[in-house]
């Protein structure tokens, strides 16, 4: 019983300690987020990404600022980075990761990659919940593809 009882007093000294005090030594995310945010906002693409990059990919803000960050990599005709962050959203364990397919998509479409497009929304349409954007964006890539290949 004392074992049990010492045990868990040093466990609660422990705990106590590591959460107390004003964790300095904590990122803020939430900030960096909203740090990030700004940057891109008054148009400062690199700032941005050096703020955002240092989001870890275990925080709640990581979705968000993945998303941003495609924007901003657009932005600043970093297209292959661009493409790479997608990849990142749509390997994350969360129940939507549809917006992150139909921004690959889109950048493939901008790369005039048509076939890659159409293989991602199609990989999209059938990995994600129903959404009619996947099928639009499918029809409308091979047409345009289709346009293309008869010039």
């Amino acid at each position: 019983m004392n074992k049990l009882f010492f045990t868990l007093l040093i466990t609660s000294i422990y705990c106590s300690h590591a959460y107390s005090g004003d964790n300095d030594s904590l990122p803020n995310y939430y900030q960096i987020l909203v740090d990030g945010s700004t940057a891109y906002q008054e148009e400062n693409y690199e700032k941005s990404l050096e703020y955002l990059n240092q989001i870890s990919r275990n925080d709640t803000n990581y979705e968000t600022a993945l998303i941003i960050k495609i924007a901003a990599h657009m932005l600043l005709d970093q297209y292959d980075e661009a493409i790479i962050t997608t990849e990142k959203g749509i390997a994350l364990p969360i129940d939507d990761v549809s917006g992150f397919y139909v921004s690959k998509g889109s950048l493939l479409e901008d790369l005039e990659k048509y076939k890659e497009a159409i293989a991602v929304y199609e990989e999209g349409e059938k990995n994600t919940p129903i959404i009619t954007s996947f099928h639009t964006k499918l029809e409308l890539v091979i047409l345009k593809w289709k346009t293309l290949k008869k010039q």
